[in-house]
């Protein structure tokens, strides 16, 4: 299966077929990343950082590529890592919408609470950007 789905450092741990109520067939592969490579950044690929948070409750699932008609879906527990690069990957820090302040961004240059914006954690972390 990892052949098939072109993937490295991933162990499958199961997958079963089943049809919705369209009819289509559905493909549901479960999977999780190996021990040695379940806590690298997803942007650099630092191994062994410390973790931010558990992994969910609830798996997340994330729609592959179709197969001949048969829609793939992996499945996996998910948790995010301290990355001293790239912050906390996937969390986003958004001005506080009570506040009047402004963000300076080299990136996405000015940020308000009006422009709906976020701007990445490590980003802040670095200080490139900057309060107003």
């Amino acid at each position: 299966m990892q052949k098939l789905l072109n993937v490295k450092n991933t162990v499958i741990e199961s997958y079963n077929f089943h049809n919705d109520v369209d009819g289509i067939t559905h493909l549901r592969i479960k999977a999780r990343p190996n021990a040695w490579h379940q806590d690298d950044c997803p942007f650099c690929g630092r191994r062994h950082l410390p973790r931010y948070d558990r992994p969910a409750k609830k798996n997340k699932i994330w729609r592959g590529l179709d197969f001949s008609g048969i829609i793939v879906e992996i499945e996996a527990a998910t948790h995010r890592v301290i990355c001293p690069e790239h912050g906390v990957p996937g969390m986003l820090k958004y001005p506080h919408p009570t506040s009047q302040s402004k963000v300076e961004c080299p990136k996405y240059g000015l940020i308000t609470k009006e422009s709906g914006i976020s701007y990445p954690h490590g980003c802040q972390k670095s200080q490139k950007c900057r309060q107003k």
